[in-house]
């Protein structure tokens, strides 16, 4: 059940306890009439509060979507970039130099006329710095080999791209007894994010399978997910898509 959804319920509820009101007369019965009130509402409220926590990684968004960077079409020749539905394409022939700044957080593209800043939490930002020519030669090749050769499979998604306990790709963290104690086992943990992370949140979507690499990972073939399509479907289905 959504959150909109939990309201219509609470709103049906009031009227339902409006009619029982008017047809047994309880107006004049105080203490039956506030109990016919605040326990139905104050259960209504409890259900909406575990809808925000159930959701909350849908609702509390470090970036709006609005103010995020896509990047997307990289070839040889260049890229587009997309902000707020507005699209710029960038010909690498018009790029002057490309470099990391000094946190290694943001990508520096000098044109002729300006400079663009690309920060790293942009979509498919790993897989624009893995494809950067070679002739830029102000661009730190050394520590994007480094950077990719030392990454792990991350047990969630299965990307080979947990750096320091943390997926670059996914921004799951690795399992640890102390810091996630609200699980019994590593396998609980892991199927819980599986779960929350491969649901499909709109009806009309389809289910394209566990294995798809993005933003310039790959995904590891020996990687088997903890949950299987059925159980995932039917987890969609009571926790998004019931009614």
């Amino acid at each position: 059940m959504t959150e909109s959804k939990a309201f219509k319920w609470i709103g049906l509820l009031n009227l339902i306890i409006l009619i029982c009101i008017m047809i047994f007369r309880l107006r004049d019965n105080l203490l039956i009439l506030s109990l016919l009130v605040v326990i139905p509402n104050l259960f209504a409220i409890l259900v909406i509060n575990h809808i925000e926590k159930k959701h909350k990684n849908l609702i509390n968004i470090p970036d709006s979507i609005k103010n995020l960077l896509q990047i997307d079409s990289i070839t040889k020749t260049g890229f587009d970039i997309y902000k707020s539905n507005k699209k710029q394409t960038i010909k690498w022939n018009d790029v002057i130099s490309v470099y990391l700044d000094k946190n290694k957080t943001k990508l520096i593209i000098t044109l002729k006329n300006k400079k663009i800043q690309i920060p790293k939490n942009s979509i498919n930002w790993y897989k624009l710095i893995r494809s950067i020519p070679v002739k830029y030669t102000d661009f730190d090749f050394d520590y994007i080999d480094k950077l990719f050769n030392s990454l792990t499979t991350c047990e969630i998604c299965g990307a080979i791209a947990n750096r320091d306990n943390e997926c670059l790709l996914c921004g799951s963290e690795s399992f640890d007894y102390k810091k996630h104690s609200e699980f019994k086992t590593k396998n609980d943990y892991i199927k819980e994010n599986q779960l929350e992370l491969f649901a499909i949140l709109d009806g009309d979507d389809k289910f394209e399978g566990f294995y798809e690499a993005t933003d310039g990972f790959e995904i590891d073939r020996n990687w088997r997910p903890l949950i299987t399509e059925t159980e995932l479907l039917e987890y969609i289905k009571n926790e998004y898509w019931n009614d």
